[in-house]
């Protein structure tokens, strides 16, 4: 007779869809709290809750007796059990899912028979899981099918019962019987001191003797919340309100099975400001938005205490005297800053001429109740749309603000003095653009505008080489920026039209106001071009050049295609029309639309491009490439990780206080090839982000040292700064590694000095 495997399941205080797994450096963690175990075989533990992900995945029917696999196919291996409540009573349509162990998403074995069990791979960073799920039928009976046997990760989940795992389950299993355990439900309002219900405050269950947090959520608008499906027990409530300066309030909860408890939760949320806002007439301004928030120096401990703390403002609309109350401040000084379209905030230390500051900070202590805030105004543009006929327009919208009214009427009122661009549409009509120049505190009146039925402009792009039409070229349309009434400004005007081009090249736009046009055409593996079109109907054929193309395959240390970050860096002032970083996921890597002139390919790993420190497994050793292109050159490269076969060690002077050994060592840099002078730290830090040879992160040794390095000239780079303060200083030396060996060195700085400046 088979014995059973019985598990009692007593689940995590977590709510379905919140618990996930998290890797930091590379190593796999749960955010959840073990539960407690009740019941378990002695090979059997639980841990935190599963990660959110979710697949049907294979389940099937056991087989009847005396039926035959087929004769292709590996045995199966099977997990099968029952899942039951605490009374015994059989779960239907509970979650059953079990997981492989995490393991290294590089890992080139894979488990057999794995890609074809239909599960789901589920990455984690630098780490995956592969996942298989079903249901209990109606009599709460599961059965999963699975890869091969060996450990797997159990996941055991029903409405209204809490969420759990099995970290280690050994398959092939059978009468496996899992005990799902109901959680309670807690609700409740937060509201003030004053009794005001209070919106996205986070709510967050700690379980009693835990320091993880067992699950959140957030208040809404009339600040209710719920949590459920909570494992029953004691627990810590905690609040955290971030509106207007932080706030933090806490209680203990009972939660019990199938019960509901109901809390309301009353916080102490500080003090109120109060006021007036006014014009510079000492007219009421209503319908002004005045936020608040408190300084930092108010709340600088509890703020170094949770890392940073990033906060909403706490905010009042002025009524109709300009009255406002703004609550939620902590006791010090709080910043207040007021928007009113067409308004500024006018700030007593700032003169006339100084830089337009749009939104200036007025400061005031909290509980403060008659404060006076006066706003600048700034001016507004107004004007009436015609058809050609002269009949007014009655809807249509300037920047895309709507307007309605029989006359055609608009006044928008201005964000800042100065250059504004006006686009003004209208169903059924041409979309037209308007540069307008107000000054401070002017109405501008354009008149009447008239908005024409427009004309066409068509075109194909194609290829300056083969001709062939060029797809999914991106085409913009602006106005012509000799058509600007303001010379001086240097402003791009706003997209007038903008298409790709389909499968023939082609492209279309209108209906388009007249006047002569400025065509912006770009594709990710061309050159970019700018044409000019005149001001009645064309039709036009715009060529693009390909420009240069990079194109080549990046092999590991174990010459198989290579997942890294390639970056390209131009060395010769040409300028990148497009982003400079690509991910190189197969092994190959293709960058076209280069202009001519020296760049610099340097290649890392994933785990080196997201900041993390040396790694000798993690970390990739490629040494940067300098390539020079012509002209619509096509250059093919083979980048190869560990190329070379030698060991450069660099022996630097220890400091000691004393001349010449009075400089502390910042930043040690090798980079491929000679340098022309630097005279800048910033430079120093350009260099060695797109040259450098990857190796050790600081000077924290008397011995640097570099390996697998190619033959040929590099040029090593130091950087200090004198004990005693001054300027940071420099030493540059050529060096020269042989083919195969050992190249020691001891280091005799020259130093120079360097501005502490960014180029």
């Amino acid at each position: 007779m088979k014995s059973a495997s019985v598990v009692a399941i007593a689940l995590g205080v977590v709510v379905l869809g919140f618990a996930v797994t998290r890797f930091s450096l590379g190593t796999p963690e749960t955010l959840m709290a073990a539960p407690t175990v009740r019941e378990a075989s002695a090979q059997q533990s639980l841990s935190g809750a599963p990660d959110a992900g979710r697949t049907e995945a294979q389940a099937r029917e056991v087989p009847a007796e005396g039926t035959t696999p087929d004769s292709q196919r590996a045995p199966a291996v099977l997990m099968e059990g029952l899942v039951t409540d605490v009374d015994g009573h059989p779960l239907a349509e509970a979650t059953v899912a079990a997981m492989t162990p995490p393991r290294l998403s590089k890992d080139k074995a894979r488990p057999s028979g794995e890609v074809q069990s239909k599960g789901e791979v589920q990455r984690f960073g630098d780490y995956e899981s592969t996942r298989f799920e079903t249901r209990t039928d109606a009599a709460g009976r599961f059965v999963l099918e699975l890869p091969e046997a060996g450990p797997y990760i159990l996941v055991a989940y029903g409405e209204d019962f809490v969420v759990t795992r099995l970290e280690r389950v050994e398959a092939p299993v059978q009468d496996l019987r899992l005990v799902l355990h109901a959680g309670g439900h807690v609700e409740g309002t937060v509201v003030s001191a004053r009794g005001e219900p209070l919106p996205e405050v986070a709510l967050t269950l700690f379980a009693e003797g835990k320091k993880d947090r067992t699950t959140e959520c957030m208040s809404d608008e009339e600040g209710r919340f719920v949590m459920r499906i909570v494992e029953p027990g004691r627990y810590t409530l905690r609040a955290v309100f971030n509106t207007g300066a932080p706030h933090r309030a806490s209680r203990v909860v009972e939660l019990r099975p199938k019960e509901q408890s109901t809390v309301v939760f009353r916080m102490d949320t500080g003090k109120s400001v109060s006021g007036v806002v006014v014009d510079e007439a000492g007219m009421p301004l209503g319908g002004a938005q005045v936020k608040a928030h408190s300084q930092r120096e108010n709340y600088a401990q509890l703020n170094e205490q949770e890392h940073g703390i990033q906060l909403e403002d706490a905010s009042s609309l002025t009524d109709e005297a300009g009255r406002f109350t703004v609550h939620h401040l902590l006791r010090g000084d709080s910043n207040l800053t007021v928007e009113k379209p067409g308004y500024v905030l006018r700030v007593a230390t700032r003169g006339e001429d100084d830089a337009f500051d749009p939104l200036p900070e007025h400061q005031v202590a909290a509980g403060s109740t008659n404060v006076r805030l006066v706003l600048r105004y700034l001016g507004s543009i107004r004007g009436k749309l015609r058809r050609s006929d002269g009949t007014p327009i009655d809807r249509f919208t300037v920047n895309e603000e709507s307007f309605q009214g029989d006359d055609g009427a608009f006044r928008l009122p201005i964000q800042q003095p100065g250059v504004t661009w006006l686009t003004l549409e209208a169903p059924g009509h041409t979309r037209i653009i308007r540069e307008v120049r107000v000054e401070r505190g002017q109405d501008v009146d354009l008149g009447t505008l008239v908005l024409e039925a427009g004309r066409w402009v068509r075109g194909r792009v194609v290829d300056a080489t083969t001709s062939a039409p060029v797809e999914n070229a991106q085409v913009v349309v602006r106005r012509s920026p000799s058509s600007q009434v303001d010379e001086s400004s240097s402003a791009q005007a706003p997209e007038l039209a903008s298409a790709k081009t389909d499968p023939s090249g082609a492209f279309e736009f209108g209906p388009m106001e007249a006047g002569p046009l400025a065509m912006e055409i770009s594709h990710s593996g061309y050159l970019p071009f700018q044409q000019s079109v005149g001001s009645g109907e064309e039709t036009l054929e715009v060529v693009l050049s390909p420009g240069a193309r990079l194109e080549g395959t990046v092999k590991d240390r174990e010459g198989q295609p290579a997942k890294v970050m390639l970056r390209l860096s131009a060395l010769g002032g040409q300028k990148l029309h497009r982003s400079g970083i690509v991910h190189v996921s197969e092994g190959s890597f293709s960058m076209g639309g280069l202009e001519p002139g020296e760049y610099v390919i340097s290649l890392s790993s994933r785990y080196d491009f997201m900041g993390n420190p040396w790694s000798e497994t993690q970390s990739g050793r490629y040494i940067p490439r300098r390539v020079t292109l012509a002209p619509n050159e096509r250059r093919v490269l083979q980048l190869q990780e560990r190329e070379g076969h030698s060991t450069l060690r660099l022996r630097v002077p220890r400091v000691t206080g004393t001349p010449p050994d009075d400089v502390a060592l910042h930043q040690a840099v090798l980079v491929p090839g000679t340098l022309s002078p630097i005279r800048s730290y910033g430079r120093v830090e350009r260099i060695k982000l797109e040259l450098g040879v990857l190796g050790p992160a600081g000077v924290t040794s008397p011995e640097v040292v570099y390996d697998a390095l190619p033959s040929g000239r590099y040029t090593f780079l130091l950087v200090g700064r004198n004990v005693k303060g001054g300027p940071y200083l420099l030493h540059a030396e050529e060096l020269v590694v042989p083919e195969v060996g050992v190249l020691t060195k001891d280091l005799q700085p020259v130093w120079k000095p360097i501005e502490h400046i960014i180029l």
